[in-house]
C-alpha cells in the first residue's frame, strides 16, 4: 500500500495506504458494515499483534460511521500503481446496509460452519458420535430462546465435543434474537437427520460427500469444479451418487449439472455466472425494467448481465443511459448505479439487435456452446404441426389430452374459452432470430450448433437430479414440430436424417409392441389429413404408423443428440400453454413445480386477509379467485396429464401456486428464474412483480416452506396509466415475463 490521504468529516471518503491485505479482504467479505460485521474485522486486523497505522484508522473510521449512519468511500491505494485503486463503498448504519446481502455473507458463514461440524463429526469416535446426535436430537423438544437457556444448553455438551460445537457457531452468539434465530436456523434444524444419514454411508461415501460440500462452499469455484464432481460420481456409481446428492439436498447443498454437454440448469442448482438478455429498448418498456432490475440482482448475486445491442447503438451511450435510469427509476445513489454498470453490465454490440424473447432462439451448454434452432424456410412444417395438434379429438379417447392445452381448447370441454388458442410456436422461425443467436456466440467467441430439431426454448425446461445428471422437460409442440420438420429433410436429403432409414424397423418393432390399436391409427390419420399429410393414392394407415414410428424415434435418438441428454432423463409433456414455461418451474435437483389452481385460490384467500375489504386490491383478487376456480376444471386435465408424464421419468412434481389471472392483472410466479447463491447453501427466486403488495408477501411466505430465502421481484417499475401495471403485469399481457427474456451461463 502506498500514500495515505484522508478527508474524512463530510462524506467519511478517506484512502489508506499501509492497510494489511487480510484486513482488506475481510472488509470485502463482510461486503456491508454493521456492529457485528466490525468486531469480525477487527479480530482480523489486530491478528494476535498490534494494529497496523492505516488499520487503526481504517477502524476508528468505519466506527464512526456506524456511529453517524454516513456513506463511506474506502479506497485502497497500491504503491506500486497510485492511480489504480480499489473502491469500496458502504453506508454504516446499525443493523444493516443491504438485508440481502447480510443474508448471502451469514449464509456462507452458516455454510462453512456446518461442514467444518460435519467434518469433526466424521472423525469421531461412535460414542462421540451417538452423543452428538443425542444432543441435537432433544432441540426438538426445546430450543434455547435466551442466555440463560444457553449456558444450560452448553452444559450439556461433554467438553471432548465443546471444540464440535463451537465449530457451528454456538460460542457467537450474543444476544436473544441470534440465538433464536440460530436454533431456528435449517443448517441446525436438519443437521441431526443429516448426520444420521451420513453415518449409514459407506467410507467412499462419506468422502465423496464431505469433498463434495467443500466444492460447493467456494464463492469463486474454479473452472474444473464441475468435472471434480463428475469424477467422484462415476468412482463410487450411479446409485451411491445419488443417495450422496440426496443427503446434500438435505442441507439444501445443491450438486450443479454434471453433464458437461447438457443445456445450463434452470433448478436452484444454478449458479449463474451470466444472463443474457436483449437489447435494452425504451427506457419505460418493460424489458428495460427487467434489465435493470436483473442488473441490481446480479450485483447482489455475484452474477454479470451482457445486453445485446445493434450496431446502430453506440455502446457507452447505452450504458450512460442505464446508468441514469438506474438511479431516476430504480432509485439507486450515483455510487451504486455506477458500481453496477462498471461491474455487472456487459454490452455486445452485433448486426442485430438482440431478440427481446432472448430465451426462445439459444440455449447455452454447461461447457460453453451456444445452439441455435434450424431456420424452416416459410414455416411450412411448423403450420403443419399446428394443423395436426390442433385437429379435434373426442374428450372420450384415451389420447384426448395427449396435445394438452390444443386439445381442451379447442373442445367442449372449454366452453368459456378460458384456455388462449391463439398463441403458438414459431414466432422465432418467423422473425428468423436464428440469426441473432448466431451473431451473438460469434461476438462472444462461443462455439456456434444449430440442433437438427425445432425447439423453442420456452418450449423446454432442464433441471438436474440429485447426483448432477441432467433432465430435459419439452412440449409436445417441439416433438411434433420436430418430426415435421425432419421428415422433409429426410425427403431432401436422406443422409441428414440417417434414423430414418431404419423405419420399417421401427413400425414393425412398435407393431409387436402393440401400439398401433385401432383408436390411435385413426386419430393420427385425421390429424395428419388435417395438415395436408396424406399424400393422394397413399395407404393413409401406413402413413400413420410410419409417422408414429418418426415421433418416436424423435423423442428417443435425435433430441437426445441435440440436447446431450439421456433419452430415460428427457419427458415429453402435453402443452400447458404455447410454452411450458409458462405453467412449470424445475425447483429443487429431481423437481418440478407445476401450476395447480387449488394453491392459486389459498394464496389469494391469504392475501385477502391483508387486504382493505372494497379497495381496488380486494376487487382483483376476488376476481382473481373466480377465475382461479373457473380455469380448474378446465386446465386441471391437463396439469394431472403433465405430472403423470413427470413421474414416469423419476421427477417429483410440486404443485404450487403459479399462475392467476384476474379482471385487470395477470400474475405468473412460474416464469422465474431460481438459483443458489455462490458458496452457501442460500436460495433464492427472480419472478415477475405483482403490483398486489399482499399477494408479494403471500407468495414470499409459501416459498419459505421451499427453502427460499430471498424472493426478488422483477419488473417492478410503474408506469402511469389507466389501470397501473408494473413492467411485470404489462410483460404477462404478451404472453411472456422474467424467464422469457433471459439465457444463463453457469460457472
Amino acid at each position: 500500500m502506498g500514500i495515505e490521504t484522508r478527508n474524512i468529516p463530510a462524506n467519511m471518503y478517506g484512502t489508506y495506504s499501509n492497510v494489511e491485505k487480510d484486513t482488506i479482504d475481510a472488509l470485502k467479505k463482510a461486503g456491508n458494515i454493521t456492529t457485528k460485521s466490525l468486531e469480525q474485522i477487527e479480530e482480523v486486523a489486530k491478528g494476535g499483534k498490534l494494529y497496523s497505522k492505516g488499520e487503526e484508522l481504517l477502524i476508528s473510521d468505519v466506527k464512526n460511521s456506524i456511529k453517524t449512519g454516513a456513506t463511506v468511500n474506502f479506497n485502497f491505494v497500491d504503491t506500486k500503481a497510485v492511480k489504480d485503486f480499489n473502491t469500496i463503498v458502504l453506508k454504516g448504519q446499525e443493523g444493516s446496509i443491504n438485508n440481502n446481502e447480510v443474508n448471502i455473507s451469514k449464509s456462507r458463514l452458516d455454510t462453512k460452519r456446518s461442514i467444518d461440524f460435519v467434518k469433526d463429526f466424521s472423525n469421531s469416535t461412535d460414542e462421540v458420535k451417538g452423543k452428538t446426535i443425542e444432543i441435537l436430537s432433544s432441540l426438538d423438544k426445546s430450543k434455547p430462546e435466551s442466555l440463560s437457556e444457553l449456558e444450560v444448553f452448553k452444559n450439556k455438551i461433554p467438553d471432548n465435543m465443546k471444540k464440535q460445537f463451537d465449530d457451528l457457531g454456538i460460542n457467537k452468539l450474543n444476544t436473544n434474537t441470534e440465538i433464536k434465530d440460530f436454533f431456528e436456523s435449517k443448517n441446525v434444524n436438519r443437521m441431526q437427520t443429516f448426520l444420521t444419514n451420513f453415518d449409514k454411508l459407506n467410507p467412499n461415501e462419506k468422502e465423496v460427500t464431505l469433498k463434495s460440500m467443500d466444492l460447493l462452499s467456494d464463492a469463486n469455484p474454479k473452472p474444473n469444479f464441475r468435472k471434480q464432481l463428475l469424477d467422484m460420481n462415476n468412482s463410487i456409481g450411479v446409485d451411491s451418487s445419488m443417495k450422496v446428492g440426496k443427503l446434500l439436498n438435505s442441507l439444501n447443498m445443491y450438486l450443479p449439472s454434471t453433464t458437461l454437454t447438457a443445456p445450463t440448469s434452470e433448478d436452484f442448482s444454478s449458479r449463474t455466472k451470466t444472463i443474457h438478455t436483449g437489447d435494452y429498448g425504451h427506457s419505460d418498456s418493460p424489458n428495460a425494467d427487467y434489465i435493470r432490475d436483473v442488473l441490481a440482482v446480479g450485483k447482489k448475486e455475484n452474477f454479470s448481465v451482457t445486453i445485446q445491442t445493434s450496431s446502430k447503438n453506440k455502446p457507452e451511450e447505452l450504458k450512460n443511459r442505464i446508468f441514469e435510469d438506474l438511479k431516476s427509476k430504480e432509485k439507486l445513489s450515483p455510487d451504486e448505479a455506477k458500481n453496477i454498470v462498471d461491474n455487472h453490465l456487459k454490452i455486445v454490440v452485433t448486426p442485430d439487435s438482440g431478440a427481446e424473447w432472448a430465451e426462445d432462439n439459444k440455449f447455452f451448454t454447461i461447457d460453453g456452446e451456444l445452439k441455435t434452432l434450424p431456420f424452416i424456410p416459410e414455416g411450412k412444417e411448423i403450420s403443419k404441426a399446428l394443423d395436426y395438434s390442433k385437429t379435434y379429438i373426442t374428450p372420450n379417447s384415451p389420447y384426448f389430452l395427449e396435445e394438452g392445452s390444443h386439445s381442451v381448447g379447442w373442445s367442449e370441454k372449454d366452453p368459456n374459452n378460458l384456455i388462449d388458442r391463439e398463441a403458438d410456436q414459431g414466432a422465432v422461425n418467423e422473425r428468423n432470430e436464428m440469426e441473432q443467436a448466431s451473431q451473438l456466440g460469434e461476438a462472444i467467441g462461443k462455439k456456434v450448433i444449430t440442433t437438427r430439431t425445432y425447439n423453442e426454448g420456452g418450449n423446454m425446461l432442464v433441471g438436474t437430479m440429485p447426483n448432477g445428471e441432467s433432465y430435459a422437460t419439452l412440449g409436445r409442440d417441439a416433438v411434433i414440430i420436430s418430426t415435421f420438420k425432419l421428415e422433409a429433410d429426410y425427403a431432401k436429403d436422406k443422409k441428414l436424417v440417417p434414423e430414418f432409414d431404419n423405419i420399417d424397423k421401427k413400425v414393425k418393432e412398435m407393431q409387436e409392441q402393440g401400439k398401433f390399436g385401432p383408436t390411435r391409427i385413426q386419430e393420427t390419420i385425421t390429424r395428419l389429413k388435417s395438415s395436408d399429410s396424406i399424400p393422394k393414392g397413399s395407404d393413409p394407415k401406413k402413413i400413420a404408423k410410419e409417422f408414429l414410428a418418426k415421433i418416436e424415434i424423435v423423442k428417443d435418438d435425435i433430441f437426445p443428440k441435440d440436447l446431450c441428454i439421456p433419452k430415460e432423463r428427457i419427458a415429453y409433456v402435453p402443452q400447458a400453454d404455447f410454452h411450458i414455461d409458462m405453467h412449470m418451474r424445475p425447483l429443487k435437483p429431481g423437481q418440478m413445480a407445476i401450476n395447480d389452481f387449488d394453491e392459486n385460490i389459498k394464496i389469494l384467500q391469504e392475501a385477502k386477509k391483508h387486504t382493505k375489504k372494497g379497495s381496488d386490491d380486494d376487487k382483483e383478487l376476488d376476481s382473481m379467485i373466480k377465475d382461479s376456480k373457473a380455469m380448474k376444471t378446465a386446465m386441471s386435465p391437463i396439469m394431472g396429464a403433465i405430472e403423470k408424464e413427470l413421474k414416469k421419468k423419476g421427477i417429483e412434481v410440486v404443485r404450487m401456486p403459479g399462475v392467476i389471472k384476474g379482471e385487470n392483472k395477470l400474475v405468473n410466479f412460474m416464469n422465474a428464474v431460481p438459483g443458489t447463491t455462490s458458496g452457501s447453501n442460500r436460495q433464492f427466486y427472480m419472478t415477475n412483480n405483482t403490483s398486489i403488495k399482499p399477494l408479494r408477501d403471500a407468495f414470499e411466505t409459501y416459498m419459505k416452506k421451499h427453502d427460499v430465502e430471498k424472493v426478488y421481484w422483477m419488473g417492478d417499475s410503474d408506469v402511469p396509466t389507466k389501470t397501473t401495471l408494473t413492467g411485470a403485469e404489462r410483460s404477462l399481457r404478451s404472453a411472456g415475463g422474467m424467464d422469457c427474456r433471459e439465457n444463463r451461463e453457469e460457472f
